[in-house]
């Protein structure tokens, strides 16, 4: 009865992994990505074109440079889905300046059937006064019990063009040398976003993006951020392969922000994150 309960807990892993990534490779199940952000689940997955402290490096490393702050960032999806097997801590660190910035992002995902943990170390610097480029390494590794684990790392490698005073575009290209998961079977596919941002008015910011990976369809994203009041922030959100709808609020005060966001898959239902930081100026008191 034990072995039944651990297949069927297994079983489910993979079926909602199978329904949110479909047709992508091993690679993709990883804990460490943008979505470890409140802020990006809320807008449609979207934020390369953002800085965004704590999770600069895994959701843009180029956003570390040129927004003058340190942050430290923790948050926590409780499950996936209904699916505490897939529940995940994250814990980000950032610190920029003018024109350089660097970041470092450790996560733990999963239960002991099916677990992975990681980190990234990110670098960025500004090559003019409205260009940064930011270069990250990722490693994790992914275990299952009582069948050994698999490591794995890779490169990203961002851009980010401030187009204005209003615009922004960003762009991230993952794993570009397509390092292998498992040596002479399998390799990680490379991965693109690219987004903007842009902001309409004061108090109202719209950001729409693309994801491009080989061998499945593009994934089209986009929301918006709405400040109803000094300090807090509403967002909404959207994109495709799967269909999801999102929304997150943000409240902040004396520089701490607490911020949580819920996504909706077409089949699967709702999912939450939940994170708590604290952002402070590099050179001043906090915000």
């Amino acid at each position: 009865m034990h072995n039944i309960g651990i297949f069927r807990r297994c079983g489910n892993t993979l079926c909602v992994l199978a329904l949110i990534c479909p047709g992508r490779s091993t690679a993709q199940f990883l804990a460490l990505d943008e979505r470890l952000s409140a802020e990006v689940c809320a807008l449609g997955g979207c934020g390369a074109s953002m800085r965004i402290p704590g999770w600069g490096p895994a959701v843009n490393p180029a956003g570390l440079s040129d927004s003058v702050h340190l942050g430290i960032v923790a948050g926590v999806r409780p499950a996936l889905f209904g699916l505490s097997e897939l529940r995940r801590f994250g814990l980000g660190v950032t610190w920029s300046g003018r024109t350089v910035g660097s970041g470092l992002v450790a996560v733990s995902e999963g239960s002991p059937l099916f677990h992975v943990e990681g980190g990234m170390l990110a670098g960025a610097a500004s090559v003019t006064e409205s260009v940064a480029i930011g270069v990250g390494v990722c490693g994790e590794q992914m275990s299952f019990q009582r069948y050994g684990s698999v490591r794995y790392w890779a490169l990203t490698v961002g851009l980010l063009v401030d187009a204005g005073d209003l615009l922004t575009i960003g762009t991230v290209v993952e794993n570009p040398t397509r390092n292998w998961i498992v040596r002479g079977l399998e390799r990680a596919p490379s991965r693109v976003r690219s987004d903007m941002s842009f902001q309409a008015a004061e108090h109202f910011l719209a950001v729409v993006g693309v994801g491009l990976e080989e061998h499945t369809p593009p994934t089209v994203g986009g929301g918006a951020a709405y400040s109803i009041v000094d300090g807090v922030k509403v967002r909404l959100g959207l994109t495709t392969d799967p269909d999801v709808f999102s929304a997150g609020i943000d409240v902040g005060m004396n520089g701490i922000v607490v911020g949580a966001a819920a996504w909706m898959h077409a089949d699967l239902g709702w999912s939450e994150q939940i994170e708590i930081g604290f952002i402070m100026p590099a050179g001043g008191d906090s915000e």
